[in-house]
């Protein structure tokens, strides 16, 4: 009778663990899925915070030097809208993090309950087995199992139990301090995640402060702007003369470039390195390198309303980036310079061909290369203007034959 009620009690036990472990294995599995989702949404969200502040922190410095001059520029406002701009993302992004780590922080503490009801549940198994094990030692000698069985088979039965008992003890044990362990892990991670949670939350009711100065110099700015309307027009008039000459001399440059290339070809098929050379460029489209190491996009491409004249609207044949006062510009891909030229309004102009492409960079006061060199990516091809209305700002083309396109979807983001 004793060995097969132990028997029985040893399968009932096992079953019972087995569907027990199974059930809070699932779960568990179920909770860590989902916080690896959340650290890695939180990554996420986390290195595009970074590269936000770092996008503010430059255009701070530039608004730091337009409060310096005397007459602000349509580029100036523009600089405080991209502010605006970049400071209303950070925003957005700031309240993300503080959702995803509220969801963290619930999956947490249901990680944690879990724990502890585990713990608690280990607790009571192990207490029973210890009371076994005890009442086991306290009524007769292990020897005696053995020695009273019918047979010897029953005896080593009777064994085989005891060990069993004493490992599920062992086991019992090691379970309930790996699982205080953990739940000593997932308490404190919980504790990290609020306090984060709470900077985050008072970050950005900074930035929301920020936001509302931001926006008080927007209309400051504007106002500015709008009492010297007389003379911004003069300004407009000159400006479309300067881009008209920029544009004829491009158009010249490839033109002059197109009739080379079909002089050449009129006996020969195509230069296969030319056509390699165009495909290697368009497949790079958004993945382009800024030509400046630091800069904000004051005018796009493309015809658009003037920011303060009504009724005004002027056409950009590329885009303007502003970044710091002798800045250097550098090639974003390989190619050959076929011209580089003096643009009133526009200082040095560099063209670099890249097959059937063409990168303009104009608004150079000085150059580094000369007419027919080939240059690698990243070659430093001048400096921007140190001082004046044009400082730092580059002016910034891209046309494939006699067409114009829009650089920024070629600039990696």
């Amino acid at each position: 009778m004793f060995n097969k009620i132990h028997v029985r009690f040893i399968i009932w036990y096992e079953m019972v663990e087995r569907k027990l472990t199974k059930n809070l294995l699932l779960l568990f599995l179920t909770l860590v899925s989902g916080l690896s989702l959340q650290a890695q949404t939180r990554v996420q969200l986390e290195k595009k915070r970074s590269k936000l502040i770092e996008q503010i922190e430059h255009t701070n410095a530039l608004i730091a030097r337009t409060r310096k001059k005397k007459k602000l520029t349509v580029h100036d406002l523009s600089v405080i809208e991209s502010q605006i701009k970049q400071r209303s993302e950070l925003i957005h992004l700031l309240e993300e993090e503080t959702q995803s780590l509220s969801l963290r922080t619930l999956s947490l503490q249901d990680s944690i309950a879990l724990i502890e009801a585990q713990i608690e549940d280990t607790k009571m198994q192990y207490g029973r087995l210890l009371r076994r094990a005890y009442v086991n030692k306290m009524t007769r000698h292990p020897y005696q199992y053995f020695l009273s069985a019918n047979s010897v088979a029953q005896g080593f039965q009777n064994m085989v139990y005891l060990r069993q008992i004493k490992h599920h003890i062992i086991h019992k044990y090691e379970l309930l301090t790996a699982d205080y362990q953990t739940l000593k892990r997932r308490k404190s991670s919980l504790q990290e995640t609020i306090e984060k949670k709470q900077t985050i939350i008072q970050n950005r009711k900074k930035q929301q402060s920020k936001l509302l100065t931001d926006q008080r110099a927007k209309a400051n700015a504007l106002n500015k702007l709008e009492k010297r309307e007389k003379e911004l027009r003069h300004q407009l008039a000159r400006k479309k003369k300067e881009r008209i000459n920029l544009n004829d001399a491009i158009e010249k440059i490839i033109i002059d470039e197109l009739a080379k290339a079909n002089a050449s070809t009129s006996a020969a098929p195509t230069s296969s390195k030319d056509v390699a050379l165009s495909n290697s460029f368009a497949t790079n489209r958004g993945k382009l390198p800024w030509p400046v190491e630091h800069g904000t996009i004051t005018s796009r491409f493309g015809r658009q309303k003037h920011k303060t004249l009504k009724q005004v609207f002027i056409t950009n044949n590329g885009i303007d980036i502003l970044a710091n006062p002798g800045a250097t510009v550098r090639s974003v891909y390989r190619g050959q310079v076929v011209a580089v030229a003096n643009i009133p309004g526009y200082d040095k102009m560099v063209v670099v061909k890249q097959g059937d492409y063409y990168m303009v960079y104009s608004r150079l006061i000085k150059v580094n290369v000369k007419q027919g060199q080939d240059i690698p990516r990243g070659v430093s091809l001048g400096q921007l203007n140190h001082a004046g209305e044009n400082a730092g700002l580059l002016h910034l083309e891209i046309w494939k034959g006699k067409t114009k396109l829009d650089p920024k979807p070629w600039l990696h983001p």
